[in-house]
C-alpha cells in the first residue's frame, strides 16, 4: 500500500506538472503564434476565426487541449484515490493511525513498527490485517 500511495502522490504532482506545461503552451500558441492577446483556448474558440494561417494553429492548440482533458482526467481518478485513503484514515483509531503513518508513509518495516509503537510484530500484524480488510 505504500508503494501505491507514493506512486499516486508522485503521478498527481507530474499530471499537475504536465497540464502546467501543456496550458503554458497554449498560452504562447494563442499569443505568439496568433497575435492575439487572450490567453484562454476556450475564448478564441467561440470567436471561431478562419483564416489559413489560424488554421494549423487551432489545430496544435485543440490538440493540447485534448490532451489537457485527459490528464485532468486522470487526476481526477488519483485524487479519488487520496480522497479514498484520507477517508479512511478518518475512521481509524490512534493505534492504527499510528501504524499506517509507520507502514505506509515512512515505509517501516513491520518490526520497526512494533518497536516503534512498543506492540509485538504479531499484534502489528493483526491490526494491519484488519485495516486491510475494511
Amino acid at each position: 500500500m505504500y508503494k501505491e500511495l507514493k506512486k499516486q502522490i508522485n503521478d498527481k504532482k507530474i499530471l499537475e506538472d504536465q497540464i502546467k506545461l501543456l496550458e503554458d503552451r497554449i498560452e504562447y500558441k494563442i499569443q505568439k503564434e496568433l497575435g492575439l492577446h487572450s490567453t484562454n483556448y476556450q475564448d478564441i474558440k467561440h470567436k471561431n476565426l478562419r483564416r489559413d494561417k489560424f488554421t494549423d494553429t487551432f489545430a496544435k492548440i485543440e490538440e493540447l487541449n485534448n490532451d489537457i482533458k485527459v490528464l485532468k482526467g486522470e487526476l481526477y481518478i488519483i485524487d479519488e484515490f487520496l480522497m479514498k485513503i484520507d477517508r479512511k484514515i478518518s475512521t481509524m483509531n490512534d493505534l492504527e493511525k499510528n501504524i499506517f503513518r509507520c507502514r505506509y508513509i515512512w515505509g517501516l518495516s513491520i518490526r520497526k513498527t512494533a518497536e516503534r509503537l512498543n506492540y509485538s510484530e504479531q499484534h502489528i500484524k493483526r491490526i494491519i490485517k484488519k485495516m486491510l480488510q475494511e
